[in-house]
């Protein structure tokens, strides 16, 4: 998720990030799915698109009622880029408050990295204010950055602690560019996807002009977390706590999907999530409220007769963070069988499969960025020009702004 913040709504964003894990009313996560094609031919295979949609009602609350404990990973950049318009002082003004709203119960460790990487203070108890921010505050600008072993040296330290009953984040601030260490996206991803795995979830502050942005913001989205750009790190300490009042709220923690499928299904892929050990599951991650996702699926099927099959069970399972247990429950999922074109065609839901071939576009957009990296450039510029001749033969029936 990427959100674009001008100077006027700064911290709004990492408060949304630090205290978004906050006991919601009660609310049941209720997915409501749809396939593009609920009427498919006989004796043939088919390909059906499958959208699963999360709308989680929008639930305020008091940010300083009781909440679940934190496990913050700080990570600062203070390469020597940070120098410019004062941004060092501005980081540490603003990790400085954070600090001051923790709790004795939750725990923060603080990375700082140049082209170094330091572990500034190991995880730990927020028992004394004063010494973790008298560390921040001896910080100065200096040397390259090594983006990816900050962040890896912060998600070692929350890994140690980890607690599925805790909030375990990641908040990563930075206004520069990966030119030390690991800097390869691909090879970020695939690390960014293994913390999201082990239960930590990243969220990225993107400061000034001159920063990659495409990076920060696939850190973000494979983490979990959520991407903010800020135009200037002025009067960050200001609107953080100028807000500080209402947030959004986190409903359910740990969210999976997975489709247990019937003898109908001869293929299935997960676009946009991880995919778990190659099994069907996705790890959507935790939902907020508010907020609004969707997970979509391509099922290959084959029928061999006319009428109704089940294509198998949609399998769910998340931490309720009200009630502190964890709830598992499932959907059937099924599609009518016809041999009447015209059925198919009349029941065809045009929103989910234009949806859909956006979100596979980017998969195999992704698929041929790596094509490249590998030295086959010819051989991904056949498939463009290939699924673009597709996706502009489909766009006219469809009729949608998306294609």
């Amino acid at each position: 998720m990427k959100k674009n913040l001008t100077i006027s709504s700064l911290l709004i964003a990492l408060l949304f990030m630090l205290t978004s894990a906050y006991t919601a009313s009660a609310v049941t996560i209720k997915p409501n799915i749809n396939l593009d094609h609920p009427v498919i031919m006989a004796d043939r295979t088919e390909t059906i698109y499958v959208q699963v949609d999360f709308d989680v009602p929008a639930d305020y609350i008091d940010v300083r009622r009781h909440r679940p404990d934190l496990n913050i990973g700080l990570v600062i950049d203070r390469s020597g880029s940070m120098a410019d318009r004062g941004k060092m002082n501005y980081a540490k003004d603003a990790a400085n408050f954070v600090i001051d709203q923790l709790n004795p119960s939750d725990r923060i460790a603080i990375v700082e990295y140049d082209d170094r990487v330091t572990l500034l203070a190991r995880s730990q108890n927020v028992t004394s204010k004063w010494r973790l921010k008298s560390k921040i505050n001896e910080l100065y600008p200096r040397g390259a950055t090594n983006l990816t072993g900050g962040m890896m040296r912060g998600i070692d330290e929350l890994i140690e602690y980890y607690s599925s009953r805790d909030i375990n984040r990641i908040l990563l601030l930075s206004d520069g560019l990966a030119n030390r260490g690991i800097t390869s996206m691909r090879d970020i991803k695939r690390l960014v996807k293994q913390a999201r795995r082990d239960g930590i979830t990243i969220s990225t502050i993107g400061l000034g002009l001159d920063y990659n942005e495409d990076l920060m913001q696939m850190i973000a989205e494979y983490g979990g977390g959520t991407y903010y750009y800020i135009e200037s790190p002025r009067q960050m300490r200001d609107i953080f706590e100028a807000e500080m009042g209402q947030i959004f709220a986190t409903v359910a923690k740990d969210v999976k999907a997975r489709l247990k499928r019937s003898r109908h299904v001869r293929d299935f892929e997960i676009y946009g999530y991880v995919n778990d050990d190659g099994r069907d599951v996705a790890s959507i991650g935790n939902l907020y409220a508010g907020e609004k996702i969707s997970l979509t699926c391509k099922l290959e099927v084959s029928p061999s007769e006319a009428g109704e099959i089940n294509l198998g069970d949609f399998e769910f399972d998340y931490y309720d963070v009200k009630t502190n247990k964890t709830i598992t429950f499932k959907k059937p999922l099924s599609v009518k069988v016809t041999k009447n074109v015209q059925a198919k065609e009349q029941a065809e839901n045009k929103d989910v499969r234009a949806e859909a071939l956006v979100v596979e576009a980017d998969a195999f957009h992704e698929k041929q960025v790596r094509l490249v990296e590998q030295g086959r450039a010819d051989e991904a510029k056949k498939n463009i020009t290939k699924y673009q001749a597709g996706m502009a033969a489909a766009a006219p029936s469809l009729n949608n702004a998306l294609l």
